[in-house]
């Protein structure tokens, strides 16, 4: 039907990132660690919070657009100040922001195709991102919630032990 044609011009398909990494923040806070990837291995490398990259990301809060960076870099200051992030290929990395602390960084190859980043895409990544934040916080908090329960039970299964060995 013609309407679908105008529709599917309106909307220009768009292709996804082939190659990607997660970094989260560790539990003691003092680093952020490859978590998880796909399409390839991860760097495996830490980010420390001094590291220029994520200094940037937690006092500015921006989606990063590495190609953006090589044309307009006083757009990030010294985001990728000594370091190689921004000298790979065409990135975006997207920061995970929970109640205003950066909790992990998203870094993903430039999809194929795509023309340069709007305002709306920052500000969808952006959401995207907190979203992830939100997830991977319930996430951890269930883990140490589970932790804790199962210290506790043991606990209970230790001291009813130690009774009945005294009792004995």
């Amino acid at each position: 039907p013609p309407h679908e044609a105008a529709a599917s011009k309106a909307r220009p398909l768009r292709s996804s990132s082939q190659r990607g990494e997660l970094w989260l923040l560790d539990r003691r806070g003092l680093a952020f660690e490859a978590a998880a990837s796909w399409g390839g291995e991860p760097s495996g490398r830490p980010l420390s919070r001094e590291d220029p990259l994520i200094a940037f990301l937690t006092a500015t809060g921006w989606v990063i657009d590495t190609s953006e960076y090589r044309r307009e870099p006083e757009k990030y200051a010294n985001a990728f100040a000594d370091t190689d992030y921004g000298e790979g290929p065409d990135s975006i990395y997207v920061p995970l922001i929970h109640q205003d602390a950066l909790v992990g960084v998203v870094r993903l190859d430039r999809p194929p195709g795509i023309g340069e980043l709007g305002y709306e895409d920052h500000d969808l990544l952006k959401t995207a991102g907190q979203q992830a934040a939100i997830f991977l916080i319930q996430e951890r908090d269930q883990e140490e919630l589970s932790e804790t329960r199962q210290f506790e039970a043991f606990s209970r299964l230790t001291a009813f032990l130690m009774h009945d060995l005294k009792n004995m």
